[in-house]
């Protein structure tokens, strides 16, 4: 019998990058950084630990990049997609105690279709406030951005 290769590696790479882009509410996680070199479509992952990973690794959440989609990428790229992924990030508070709760996954912003976009524009504001906050970038962004949009292993209803 024999096993599979473990496409799991640790990347410090990674946790050196994201260690500036973290948020007050994301320095308090414990998070494992991590590549993948399975085929794959997603770019990157974060992946909320269960309660009994938790106790044994320490971990709060796994984040987890394609190490295909990492490779060749703009440094300005890999600070997005890092960020992306610490964005999903969340605290759930209870309700009598907002300092006592557990960690969560945040959905995006915004889940819509580009087909009904391109048919009915801005029509919500939850699309006007993400137009405005798109920043203007160079043409030979624009397919990197898209990539990191489509393929950033996140489903538009949830992650």
């Amino acid at each position: 019998m024999e096993l599979k290769e473990n496409p799991y590696t640790l990347a410090p790479e990674v946790e050196k990058i994201a260690k500036p882009l973290l948020n007050d509410l994301t320095k308090l996680a414990n998070i494992c950084y991590m590549f993948s070199s399975k085929e794959s479509k997603w770019m990157g992952k974060l992946s909320k630990c269960s309660a009994q990973m938790k106790k044994i690794t320490d971990f709060d959440y796994v984040l987890t990049i394609n190490f295909n989609a990492w490779l060749g990428s703009t440094d300005e790229f890999k600070q997005a997609l890092v960020f992306h992924e610490l964005e999903h990030i969340a605290w759930k508070p209870t309700v009598k105690d907002p300092n006592i709760g557990s960690w969560g996954t945040a959905k995006h912003d915004l889940e819509e279709f580009n087909s009904v976009v391109a048919r009915f524009g801005k029509w919500e504001d939850g699309i006007k406030y993400f137009v405005s906050s798109i920043k203007e970038t160079p043409k030979e962004e624009d397919e990197k951005i898209e990539e990191l949009v489509t393929g950033c292993g996140c489903s538009l209803s949830s992650n």
